[in-house]
């Protein structure tokens, strides 16, 4: 009898997840990786193209820029997420947005504005007092990105031109805990995204041009980085819908709510 009845439970499953799926549509599944930068957006973008868009279930993760590169080469994914520069011949790129890298401190510190060539003496370790640049005194400490960044790269290829970053940095693998860092320290600088800048952090022009979008759109603000999705040579239809989509008016509206420029 017991056993009979575990066969009927079985089966009620089995014919209620049956009548749940939408008739008429082959129910597919899209799994993208990669930048934890872009991941929010991605997450937004996925949100509203599900509300659109039936027989498709996405699965966004993060892990960094490089591990969507690589699972976007080996096929490990349908979509990777990067923003980082890429330049993989063997991966189709589709830029979708570009977004500002700010350079932060704690509000407490006077400073409002530093030359690309101030900002590399820090962060190399040149400069190392606050003292150097401005009337006030204390040691500076440098809060930077884990190596694999999007972020980290995007400030590397910007400001530090080849020149390393200072040995004795910190290293935070977030930018909630780089703008935390900044937050509790009085004597830090760090850099985040534009749409992790809030008034528990002081932004700080560089070569006099303060972040903004319409700084970052004209290019008169020169620290900023791609947002790309990428595939494989050929990626699936659904994957390509979605990108589709992601780059069509429709996404707009949740570009500008992710302060990301979108490529029009």
């Amino acid at each position: 009898m017991e056993k009979k009845n575990a066969i009927f439970f079985i089966v009620f499953i089995v014919l209620c997840l049956y009548l749940l799926m939408p008739f008429g549509e082959s129910y597919s599944k899209l799994n993208i990786v990669g930048s934890t930068s872009v991941q929010p957006l991605c997450e937004e973008l996925v949100e509203e193209y599900k509300k659109k868009h039936g027989g498709v279930d996405i699965n966004v993760q993060g892990g960094g820029s490089s591990l969507g590169i690589k699972c976007a080469e080996n096929s490990l994914a349908d979509i990777g997420m990067s923003s980082k520069e890429v330049n993989q011949t063997n991966l189709k790129e589709y830029e979708i947005g570009v977004e500002g890298i700010a350079v932060v401190v704690n509000p407490d510190n006077p400073i409002s504005d530093l030359s690309s060539n101030q900002i590399k003496s820090i962060f190399s370790g040149n400069i190392s007092s606050w003292s150097e640049i401005s009337n006030r005194s204390g040691m500076i400490n440098v809060v930077v990105r884990e190596e694999g960044s999007g972020t980290l790269d995007a400030f590397k290829d910007s400001i530090m031109n080849g020149t390393e970053i200072r040995d004795d940095a910190i290293i935070q693998n977030s930018a909630g805990a780089v703008k935390q860092a900044v937050i509790n320290d009085k004597n830090a600088i760090g850099f985040v995204s534009l749409v992790n800048l809030d008034n528990n952090l002081k932004d700080i022009k560089v070569d006099g041009i303060e972040i903004s979008e319409k700084s970052i759109r004209n290019g008169s603000y020169e620290l900023k980085r791609p947002f790309t999705f990428m595939t494989d040579k050929t990626p699936s239809k659904d994957a390509m819908d979605f990108i589709n989509w992601s780059l069509s008016n429709e996404s707009s509206e949740i570009f500008e709510k992710e302060k990301i420029i979108k490529i029009d």
